[in-house]
């Protein structure tokens, strides 16, 4: 039995396939128009041969059983194709999961790893003149696990779909000079106040993880040219352009070349989306940039 939650993610899946291709919109415009086309002929056919009325009335009849079951037998078959899609999807959130959880695994071992080595050579007085050096490395891996642990349960939040942000109005121009501050190699070029009504702690999160990014990868000695404007943010960076494969996957969480796994900008596209934004990343002449929007 369809319950009210399955229709509503079938229509949403109806909604997804109807957008995810103009070939897809043109299918769903010709059934309307084959339809309407139909039902206008046998009305004007009706009302034009009297002497026909009767065939028409029975072949009226006949053509519009014959309609009402092909709309039926559609929608099941869709309801089938919706179910397959949605079991799918629920198959790939499950590995995403399990693969989240590999990671989280992953990459706390190491801030650990160091943590019990420093606990382990205080103990053993390996160094003794060392022992505040030790110390203040353990209150810097413990404060690198905290921060991933922050993180994860942030993201956990945003792929719970029974979870509301908090909206507010936040000027986006103000949030960039504080996250800029008192570095110099971004250059913020000020084309108006861009203000958006959303969820404070996710946006300033992704907006740093965003300029971090853009700082990391740069070429050295370039600037990070940073553009706002009334409705978007841009963030560029001069470097080697991304590849075709790469940028398809951008967004999609991964494991990095040194081993280590990378779901920044998998976060930061699932902030946006919660927040009512889209982010894009594209190649320039010089570079990549991000653009928010």
């Amino acid at each position: 039995m369809i319950i009210l939650e399955d229709i509503r993610r079938l229509f949403a899946s109806f909604i997804a396939w109807v957008r995810r291709a103009p070939k897809n919109r043109r299918i769903l415009y010709c059934v309307f128009a084959v339809t309407a086309l139909l039902i206008y002929s046998l009305d004007a056919y009706r009302k034009q041969l009297n002497g026909f009325e009767m065939m028409l009335s029975v072949g009226g009849r006949f053509i519009g059983i014959h309609l009402f079951l092909l709309i039926v037998y559609g929608f099941y078959r869709y309801i089938v194709w919706a179910k397959s899609e949605l079991t799918s999807e629920e198959a790939k959130i499950n590995t995403m999961r399990k693969d989240t959880m590999n990671a989280i695994a992953h990459e706390i071992r190491t801030p650990l790893a160091a943590i019990l080595g420093y606990t382990e050579n205080i103990k053993l007085n390996v160094c003794e003149h060392k022992n505040d050096h030790y110390l203040d490395q353990i209150q810097i891996k413990a404060m690198e696990i905290n921060r991933m642990i922050d993180e994860i349960l942030s993201l956990s939040k945003l792929e719970d779909t029974d979870f509301s942000i908090k909206p507010e109005l936040i000027s986006v121009n103000d949030l960039i000079r504080q996250l800029t501050e008192g570095n110099d190699i971004f250059e913020i070029r000020k084309n108006g106040e861009w203000t958006v009504d959303a969820d404070r702690e996710y946006i300033e999160r992704m907006l740093k993880f965003l300029l971090d990014n853009a700082e990391r990868y740069r070429t050295a000695d370039t600037p990070v040219i940073i553009t706002l404007n009334h409705f978007s943010l841009k963030i560029h960076n001069t470097c080697e352009p991304l590849q075709e494969e790469v940028l398809k996957h951008i967004f999609e969480f991964h494991s990095r070349k040194d081993g280590h796994y990378s779901f920044g900008l998998y976060y930061c596209h699932k902030a946006a989306e919660k927040n009512g934004l889209k982010l894009r990343i594209y190649n320039e002449a010089d570079g990549v940039t991000v653009s928010l929007y």
